[in-house]
C-alpha cells in the first residue's frame, strides 16, 4: 500500500480523525466567545478539549498577564505531546516531516535564548522565560534550554543544524547589535530543511502558503517601520519558499513610499484580489482565513496515505490556540471580538466544517 501496510493505514487514519475531534467546533466558538467574563470563560474553556492545559490553582487567581502567558505554553506544550504520539504510527518521510514541523518549537526556545543572550532581558525576566519540551526531538538537551535561560547560549549548538548559521549570524552581530539577521539566518534554516522534508511526505503546498504571510510580513515591516532600503531587505526573505512572491513582485512592490501605497499596489496583482489588502494586520488576517479553509478542506477530500491531513491539523490547531488566547484577553479586559479572531469567522459561514 505505498508508504504504509494495511494496518499502518488503519492506524494512522485513525489518529487523523481522533486529531480532528480534538478541534473546537462552532457550538464550542459560541458558547466560548458568549462568555461575560474571564473566570466564566475559563470555565467553559476546562470543558472543553484544551481543559488538560489548564491548572485549576492558577484558574483561581484571576488570569493576570502572568497567568494566560503560563497558560499559553501549557496548551502549546500538550499540542507537541499530542503531535509526536502520532510517531507510534508513523515510519519514513512522514515521521521526519513530523518532527520537523514540531521543531518549530525548538526555533522559538532558540529565539528565546537569543534574546536573553543579546536582547538585554534583566535577571527577572529571564526566570520567567519558560521553554518548550520537545523530549529527545529537541535540537538541544532540556539543560541546556535552562543553561540558556541564564544567559549561556556557548556552544551548545554546534554540530547541531543551526550551528553554522548561528555562527555566521552571530559573526555579524557582533558587528551591527542588531538580532535581526541573526534570528533570520535560523529562520530560513527550519523553514528550509522543513521543506525538504514536506516534498517528501506531502504538505509542500502549506508551507508555501504559510511563508507567503511570513514574507509579506516581513517586507511591510522591514521596509515601512523599520526603515531597511530593498537591497537590505531582499536577503532576509524567504521568497524561495512562497507560493506568490518572487524577485519582480517584491521590485514592484518596493517602488512604494508607503506602507498604504504597498497594499494598493499589492491589491493590484494577479492572485491578490480575494484577499483584504487594505493593510498588513488585516492582511495577515485573510491569509491565515483561507488557510483554515484550505486546512478544513484537506481534512474533509485528502487521503490519510498522504501526510498533509496531519499537518492541516496541526496548523488549524496552532490557529485555534491563538484564537483561544485571543478570547481570553478580550474577556480580560471586556473588549470585543470584532473581527480579530479567524477561526470562529471561518466556521460561521461553513457551519458544516466539522
Amino acid at each position: 500500500m505505498g508508504i504504509f501496510s494495511l494496518c499502518a493505514y488503519a492506524a494512522v487514519n485513525s489518529r487523523i480523525h481522533y486529531a480532528k475531534s480534538l478541534l473546537l467546533d462552532g457550538n464550542a466558538w459560541r458558547s466560548l466567545n458568549g462568555t461575560d467574563s474571564l473566570p466564566a470563560a475559563m470555565g467553559n474553556l476546562s470543558s472543553t478539549a484544551l481543559g488538560e492545559g489548564l491548572t485549576p490553582e492558577r484558574s483561581a487567581e484571576g488570569g493576570g498577564t502572568l497567568f494566560l502567558r503560563d497558560l499559553e505554553h501549557n496548551l502549546h506544550q500538550a499540542l507537541i505531546k499530542k503531535t509526536l504520539s502520532h510517531l507510534r504510527f508513523l515510519s519514513g518521510a512522514p515521521a521526519e516531516s513530523l518532527v520537523e514541523l514540531v521543531r518549530i518549537y525548538d526555533l522559538m526556545n532558540l529565539k528565546k535564548a537569543i534574546r536573553i543572550e543579546f536582547g538585554g532581558y534583566e535577571r527577572m525576566g529571564r526566570l520567567s522565560v519558560q521553554f518548550y519540551d520537545l523530549g529527545k526531538y529537541s535540537i538541544v538537551s532540556g539543560e541546556q534550554w535552562e543553561e540558556f535561560a541564564r544567559g549561556n547560549i556557548g556552544r551548545a549548538l554546534e554540530g547541531t543544524c543551526y550551528g553554522e548559521d548561528y555562527r555566521i549570524g552571530k559573526n555579524a552581530l557582533d558587528e551591527s547589535g542588531d538580532i535581526l539577521r541573526l534570528e533570520t539566518l535560523l529562520e530560513k534554516r527550519y523553514f528550509t530543511t522543513l521543506g525538504e522534508k514536506l516534498k517528501r511526505s506531502g504538505g509542500y503546498e502549506l508551507l508555501e502558503r504559510y511563508m507567503n504571510e511570513l514574507t509579506l510580513m516581513q517586507m511591510a515591516r522591514l521596509r515601512y517601520h523599520y526603515k531597511l532600503e530593498a537591497p537590505a531587505i531582499l536577503p532576509l526573505l524567504m521568497m524561495d519558499l512562497s507560493a506568490s512572491f518572487d524577485e519582480k513582485l517584491f521590485t514592484r512592490l518596493m517602488e512604494a513610499p508607503t506602507e498604504e501605497e504597498f497594499f494598493a499596489a499589492l491589491s493590484r496583482e494577479k492572485g491578490w484580489s480575494g484577499i483584504d489588502c487594505s493593510g498588513l494586520t488585516p492582511c495577515i488576517r485573510s491569509l491565515r482565513r483561507e488557510m483554515v479553509r484550505e486546512c478544513r478542506k484537506i481534512l474533509k477530500t485528502a487521503s490519510p496515505m498522504s501526510f498533509r491531513p496531519l499537518l492541516a491539523c496541526f496548523i488549524l490547531k496552532r490557529q485555534e490556540l491563538r484564537d483561544v488566547i485571543a478570547i481570553l484577553q478580550m474577556k480580560r479586559f471586556e473588549r470585543g471580538a470584532r473581527d480579530v479572531l479567524i477561526t470562529p469567522q471561518v466556521l460561521a459561514k461553513d457551519q458544516g466544517a466539522n
